[in-house]
């Protein structure tokens, strides 16, 4: 069967908490478990001192930027691009195969992990863990099916409902199914088959509701009842070409529509309100522009509530497979007119992700920087942006998310 989405977003379809800043020439390193030893630091006239250390009890208010990395979740000041901290995550060959949530009231953050009894073989056990955020402290956690996916953080991976009872997270062994898990009771509740589909997509309006893109170019509506177990899997008809015109499975939710945008660029208006999803709209968004651009990265797609500005990351020169590189420009449109309002141009762009802190802004996760960049949001200029500031040496393959 082909799948209509691939690796991460761009793929196609057919124990320990701490809390430390970054260390720099005469900068804190603040260790929340234990202070490390203060090294000397020489000053200019040759002369030395001790670098001063300390215990902080949490990183602040919120709202913060969490970036996955390798081995651990970055958490930064959205409005300072300063270190806050980190959520420590277990890695394999440096890789955290794991899944990132969110409480509503962003007081809570969830993780996934799976562990092996023998070094990555053997009894496998998976679990999600708890953190209470702004300490970072282990609040807790559930054991859940050894059968979620083994892949990179994305947000079409791991959802918490609006009402933040409940989580719903994608398996493959390689078949797929979704697991339920009632994070009031502290328990799973079920695993759900759903073959030949694909994410657990939010919607808006029904917490016992998610949607998944399936091979046959259709969705599945999966509804679960009060105790959390399966009462209805509604598909649809075909939404979409998983030949011709296949998606990325990044999507950004307007409450009840879900949109998407294909790897020929095309803008797909999901409706899911209904027992059914219904395609409610589908434009092209390069139609006439020279250089053969289209879509490209990892969580290529931002969204501006109540602007109803969508963000997509683009790059020009597209041929086949070009759609996991990097993004050169961003664009912005306007969901309701279906017109381009904007370009501009970017580094390396893999991910990206909107936030109203410190003012309307766009955070960029930049390849060739190896860090996050805040750009500024011109809403009065059409949603243009322009480069605020950035933060370097972050590891990570384009998750961002602020709360």
């Amino acid at each position: 069967m082909k799948w209509a989405c691939g690796r991460g977003s761009g793929q196609r379809m057919g124990k320990q908490s701490g809390v430390r800043r970054r260390q720099a020439p005469g900068a804190a390193v603040l260790g929340f478990a234990l202070a490390l030893l203060a090294p000397a630091v020489v000053r200019a006239d040759g002369s030395s001192y001790p670098e001063k250390t300390g215990v902080v009890a949490d990183v602040g208010t919120g709202p913060h930027l969490y970036a996955p990395g390798m081995g651990k979740i970055n958490i930064i000041d959205p409005r300072t691009l300063k270190y806050q901290g980190l959520i420590q995550t277990t890695a394999y060959n440096g890789v955290w195969w794991g899944q990132l949530g969110f409480s509503p009231r962003g007081d809570r953050v969830y993780t996934t992990t799976t562990y092996y009894s023998q070094d990555g073989r053997h009894d496998r056990r998976d679990v999600v863990k708890i953190w209470r955020m702004p300490a970072l402290t282990p609040a807790g956690e559930i054991d859940i099916p050894p059968r979620q996916v083994m892949s990179g953080a994305a947000r079409e991976l791991m959802t918490v409902t609006a009402d933040g009872r409940w989580l719903y997270l994608q398996n493959a062994t390689p078949a797929t199914s979704v697991t339920v898990v009632d994070l009031a009771a502290g328990k799973s509740t079920a695993e759900i088959p759903l073959p030949g589909c694909w994410g657990v997509y939010p919607v808006a309006s029904d917490a016992h509701r998610v949607a998944a893109l399936c091979g046959d170019g259709g969705m599945a509506l999966l509804t679960t009842n009060a105790a959390g177990s399966a009462a209805d899997i509604a598909r649809s008809g075909k939404l979409f070409d998983v030949d011709a015109d296949p998606l990325f499975t990044a999507c950004q939710a307007d409450r009840d529509h879900l949109y998407f945008v294909s790897f020929n660029g095309n803008v797909y208006d999901i409706d899911v309100s209904g027992k059914t999803a219904r395609l409610a709209a589908k434009f092209p968004l390069a139609e006439g522009v020279e250089g053969d651009w289209k879509p490209s990265g990892s969580q290529l797609l931002a969204f501006v509530p109540g602007a109803r500005v969508l963000y997509v990351l683009m790059h020009e020169h597209a041929r086949p497979g070009s759609q996991d590189d990097p993004a050169s420009e961003v664009w912005a449109v306007d969901m309701r007119t279906h017109k381009v309002l904007s370009r501009t141009s970017l580094g390396k762009a893999t991910g990206i992700a909107y936030a109203d802190a410190g003012g309307p802004a766009l955070f960029v996760a930049d390849q060739g920087l190896k860090g996050i960049v805040r750009y500024q949001v011109y809403p009065q200029a059409r949603y243009m942006v322009r480069k605020d500031k950035s933060i370097d040496q972050l590891e990570g393959r384009g998750r961002l998310e602020v709360h």
